[in-house]
């Protein structure tokens, strides 16, 4: 909830939290514009102990955002894995996954409108582990919308919270260790 909360401090924390709330409507002190009320946006904590329920459930240990339909209603959903993750560290893996992968909310919600979730499902087949948006993660790729959202909410948390800066720059590494320096075939 806390981690949550200073996520929708941010300017594109309200934005993005807002959207799914009704006008007026708060959550995590964050106020409602209503844009896609019509959506769903569950958030689904787990505390997975063994490695088979953390490949079932989490395609990656710390969080996924994905899509899915409940009852003909689009559903955007994050999940976090909240076992032995401190606040800051959901903060980020929060920013990661609704500012870098979330960042294609306006795209999914328009083919959606257009296509149902054929083209929705087109949208994340196109790059099922979204390693074009890790790999534009690390190397900083500012043309990227997910990258400059992610480091502008970067840059608002680690301003209101400096500690925040450590785990940002700890992730930060592992992205680019794991993304930046393969060769582009």
């Amino acid at each position: 909830m806390l981690a949550m909360r200073m996520f929708g401090q941010t300017t594109y924390g309200k934005q993005f939290i807002g959207s799914f709330l009704n006008k007026n409507q708060r959550q995590y002190w964050v106020k409602g514009n209503g844009k896609y009320s019509m959506f769903t946006f569950p958030i689904l904590q787990f505390d997975l102990t063994n490695s088979k329920d953390q490949f079932d459930f989490m395609p990656n240990i710390e969080g996924s955002f994905s899509v899915r339909e409940v009852n003909g209603k689009l559903n955007i959903v994050l999940k976090l894995e909240v076992k032995n993750f401190s606040t800051e560290e959901l903060v980020e893996t929060i920013t990661h996954e609704l500012a870098l992968h979330g960042s294609k909310l306006n795209k999914i919600i328009n083919a959606y409108k257009k296509g149902d979730m054929d083209a929705v499902n087109a949208i994340f087949n196109s790059d099922p582990e979204e390693n074009n948006e890790h790999k534009d993660l690390a190397k900083k790729n500012s043309k990227s919308l997910g990258v400059r959202n992610y480091e502008k909410t970067r840059e608002e948390l680690v301003r209101r919270n400096p500690k925040l800066k450590r785990i940002f720059n700890k992730e930060q590494k592992k992205y680019e260790k794991g993304f930046a320096y393969k060769k582009d075939k």
